[in-house]
């Protein structure tokens, strides 16, 4: 369970590298899929991280492989809880991208551009696009931390506004 979210963590340092370095002086859309790449396997890890405390609790009885099954376990889960869905939400949309067929538009500019083919829309990622993503799944780490380490208990909405109000600081002071 702790060694997903430290994985989880690893994946976010390695984001906010392609993102504040590598995107800052390359401009490429290969740097964007690798950039939505790692934000996905931060996802995985925090899930995966949730779902090994959900078992330890007893309240499911194993991990699936698929990455796809484990959200859906987790969306189950956590039906009745917005801000979870919203998340799982975003990892799915996230995941649709990935595997989308795209194109590419102002590479090497600032407003470089990926174009993904989704079945019902266009969606387009930029760099601003991808720090926001990079914030949200970041979140989301932390509230799976924060979930835990409140054993489950509490309002998830009041976790997730300590989380915000700590990665706010972060911001600040970093």
């Amino acid at each position: 369970m702790r060694e997903s979210l430290e994985e989880a963590e690893r994946e976010l340092k390695r984001v906010d590298h392609l993102i504040y370095v590598s995107l800052k002086y390359t401009r490429t859309v290969d740097v964007l899929k690798s950039t939505v790449q790692r934000i996905i396997d931060s996802y995985d890890s925090a899930i995966r991280s949730m779902l090994k405390y959900l078992e330890e609790q007893g309240r499911i009885s194993s991990i699936p492989k698929s990455p796809g099954l484990r959200a859906r376990i987790l969306r189950e889960q956590f039906a009745e809880e917005p801000v979870f869905q919203d998340f799982l939400v975003h990892y799915g949309l996230m995941r649709e991208i990935l595997r989308a067929e795209f194109d590419r538009r102002e590479e090497f500019r600032r407003h470089v551009t990926m174009i993904s083919k989704l079945k019902s829309s266009l969606v387009e990622v930029t760099i601003d696009s991808i720090t926001l993503d990079y914030k949200k799944v970041r979140a989301f780490v932390r509230l799976a931390e924060e979930f835990m380490r409140n054993e489950g208990k509490g309002d998830v909405a009041e976790m997730l506004r300590r989380v915000e109000v700590e990665l706010e600081f972060d911001k600040r002071y970093y």
